[in-house]
């Protein structure tokens, strides 16, 4: 039996009263009362039936979203979605307000092609029939369909569940496992090839796009790169709205799930929940916490000149959830070095800038932890040998065992850019590698700096050189910018750095060739690239651990991973390995407070003593 109701009259309460005598609600409400689209949606929330929803506008019709309770976001997760995807959020949001405030539906008083309404009937009516009479035919369910009857042209797009919806969001907990947990959990993975058009799309995506970079300036197809670009997930104001990520790989696919993956990561270190922070003085807390001076801070004299605050024992902190997977025991750690977007409630809170070091995503827990403790390593490695001038191992780079980087080389080399590779000084088990093209075409970048870091050194050379290859061609085309070349004048003037893109773009002038002799002054070598073989993340993770405990250092993750991804088997985390050196980017943000900066170089025989801070490499660094 199929119930047809008005609008006349209807109240929140009609709704609920309909929805107890129906097995599923049908919503056709015009955009002027489209308070009644959210009264269905949570009289199928609180009933756990499902509900379905269509939209007229011009000529142009929306059918969906198919809500079924339990198994896909509800209407307001899609109402959110879509307007996260919005170009103007703030003319969205206020327009969309004025609709729910309406209650006067006007269909009839506005421009509609006449045939519209039966055609996006019958697509309706398809829809519903499809759910009941074959369910695995319907694909509807957590999806729109958008019809433009002018093209004639159907669109789908899906939408995945907010876990902060105000209509059907539950608890947020972000759970943290030890070792053993971690292994157990990786025998289910995730694959985001194949859930990547739940992701990304214009309409309601998470991911707004992810589309590959056509460079002008790169060799066909080494490497492929893809952009990717956020959602206004946070409902940010329009400045601070998109956030993009680049991503590389030897082919289109590796490459787009490799930007993909990148976006995850923001998307998941911005994804966080008030409750999930507490504030208190560190030796007020009732459990172990993360010294914050151990996220190696600033040195006593460069406060004045830096907006942070040093850290004091009556600092009232906010804090998390971690883990130290050396001590295998929960951890706190300062929410101002773990989450994006996080605001200090005091100015003492503010410790140092939030930045993307040791940060990662994965297709297990246990993945994107190493993932990002090896970045966490590469950083480290890089600061050190470049305050302190350690020029490492020159290697020769067409020497390497992947067909694929020797052939990049090559190609870099046709185009006037010298490619070459060097292994970094570390005393943590990994190999960081260092790759460096320089460029002899006057118009190009003279110096372009990457990095890569992992256990097996092919690997490692391997991240390094790809790196490389996405940032050079966006450089080049910066370099043809007029603002940009003005801006580079400026920090050739200054030498000051102001932000992370300042950074490259003060390299690729010739004038700062001599800034990297340190490097440039050896011959390469011959590497044994044999030293790496196939090893499953859990033995991995074993042996960095064991290396840490060994040295009396520790692992700490936060598990960034929100419900909505966890049930995607997606997953992100945040790594701290206290006391190493992180990357800064500005010529106010070096961080001097450590000691590891300065007695690492004594440890591994290459410096007869620590180096004063007047002594070290006053240069900006060259990676962004």
């Amino acid at each position: 039996m199929v119930e047809v109701h008005g609008t006349s009259e209807l109240t929140s309460r009609d709704v609920e009263a309909i929805g107890a005598r129906c097995t599923m609600l049908v919503a056709c409400m015009d955009r002027g009362f489209s308070a009644a689209h959210h009264w269905v949606n949570q009289t199928g929330l609180s009933r756990n039936i499902p509900t379905i929803y269509s939209d007229l506008s011009g000529d142009e019709a929306v059918i969906g979203p198919l809500v079924v309770p339990g198994r896909t976001g509800c209407f307001m997760c899609y109402r959110m979605r879509r307007l996260a995807c919005e170009l103007d959020y703030d003319a969205a949001m206020s327009f969309d307000r004025h609709l729910d405030a309406l209650k006067s539906p006007a269909l009839h008083q506005r421009a509609l092609l006449p045939m519209l309404p039966s055609m996006a009937a019958n697509l309706l009516g398809l829809e519903i029939l499809k759910f009941f009479l074959l369910p695995d035919v319907s694909d509807l369910a957590g999806r729109i369909i958008e019809l433009d009857a002018l093209g004639p042209k159907l669109e789908g797009h899906a939408f995945i569940e907010r876990s902060d919806c105000p209509a059907c969001g539950g608890s947020f907990e972000r759970r943290h496992h030890g070792y053993r947990q971690l292994v157990a959990d990786y025998g289910i993975r995730g694959n985001l090839q194949s859930i990547a058009g739940e992701l990304v799309s214009a309409r309601t995506g998470l991911v707004v796009s992810c589309e590959p970079i056509m460079e002008e300036d790169a060799d066909p197809g080494w490497p492929h790169l893809y952009a990717a670009r956020l959602s206004n997930h946070r409902f940010g104001h329009q400045r601070d709205r998109s956030a993009t990520t680049t991503g590389k790989g030897l082919s289109a696919a590796d490459a787009f799930l490799t930007a993909l993956g990148e976006i995850i990561e923001r998307y998941a270190a911005s994804t966080w929940r008030a409750e999930e922070i507490r504030y208190a003085r560190r030796a007020e807390l009732d459990s172990p916490s993360l010294d914050p001076r151990d996220l190696v801070l600033y040195r006593a004299e460069q406060y004045g000149h830096i907006p942070y605050a040093p850290y004091t024992e009556d600092a009232v902190l906010g804090w998390t959830s971690g883990h130290s997977l050396v001590r295998d025991e929960p951890v706190l750690v300062p929410a101002i070095a773990t989450f994006f977007n996080y605001r200090p409630r005091r100015p003492d809170e503010h410790l140092c800038r939030a930045t993307s070091n040791g940060l990662a995503a994965g297709p297990s827990l246990i993945e994107a932890i190493l993932t990002a403790a090896f970045e966490v390593i590469e950083r480290d490695a890089y600061m050190i040998a470049w305050f302190n001038r350690l020029a490492g191992q020159a290697v020769k780079i067409h020497d390497h065992p992947d067909d694929g980087i020797v052939h990049m080389a090559r190609l870099l080399q046709r185009r006037g850019v010298e490619l070459k590779l060097f292994r970094l000084p570390t005393d943590l088990p990994c190999h960081v590698f260092l790759a460096l093209g320089l460029g002899s075409d006057a118009n190009g970048p003279a110096a372009v700096v990457a990095s890569g870091a992992d256990p097996d050194p092919a690997k490692a050379a391997r991240k390094a050189v790809l790196e490389l290859g996405q940032i050079r061609p966006g450089l080049c085309r910066r370099l043809r910018n007029e603002v940009e070349r003005q801006r580079l004048a400026h920090l050739l003037a200054t030498r000051r750095p102001q932000h992370l893109m300042d950074h490259n773009l003060l390299y690729a002038s010739h004038q700062m060739l001599p800034a990297l002799d340190f490097l440039l002054k050896q011959s390469p070598t011959p590497f044994d690239w044999s030293s790496g073989k196939p090893v499953a993340p859990a033995e991995r993770l074993a042996s960095l651990l064991g290396w840490l405990s060994e040295n009396q250092m520790d692992l700490i993750y936060v598990n960034l991973t929100p419900p909505e991804l966890e049930r995607r088997r997606l997953f992100a985390a945040r790594v701290i390995i206290p006391g190493c050196q992180p990357i800064a980017f500005g010529a106010g943000e070096r961080r001097f407070g450590g000691s590891r900066l300065y007695e690492l170089p004594v440890k591994l025989n290459l410096a007869k003593r620590p180096l004063e801070v007047a002594e070290l490499n006053p240069d900006p660094h060259p990676m962004a």
